[in-house]
């Protein structure tokens, strides 16, 4: 059913489930599907080398980005209702999600490609 499609009144669920497959998903059965997309550039970067470098070249957003990104990001995973969750800690890279990722991640490459400017003067883009 589509939004344009009528209220929640008209709402059938049985032919949405047969319109999307046939979802397996029962309620109160702890069933759940999560993508967790755990090695790309973002997740690579070193958090005390991103911390100190945003310190360094953007100061007026330092501290936030400190604040932000000074304790371990938890992921927790819930097996079973009832029991505790498991937990994940993420130590290293930027949240994915989080609105500062691409300004920061962008900050922490900076050193990077000076580097790369000085090595190699002749190439105009770096990336």
């Amino acid at each position: 059913m589509r939004p344009d499609e009528g209220g929640p009144e008209d709402y059938d669920e049985e032919a949405d489930a047969d319109s999307t497959g046939g979802s397996r998903y029962e309620p109160n059965t702890g069933f759940g599907v999560t993508l967790v997309d755990a090695d790309n550039a973002f997740n690579r970067v070193n958090l005390y080398m991103l911390l100190d470098t945003v310190a360094r070249r953007w100061p007026a957003g330092a501290r936030f980005v400190f604040n932000r990104y000074r304790h371990y990001h938890r992921t927790y995973v819930r097996t079973d209702p009832g029991k505790p969750p498991i937990i994940i800690l993420r130590k290293e890279g930027v949240a994915q999600g989080c609105v500062l990722a691409m300004l920061i991640y962008g900050i922490s490459l900076m050193p990077l490609c000076e580097e790369l400017a000085e090595e190699f003067p002749e190439i105009l883009a770096l990336w």
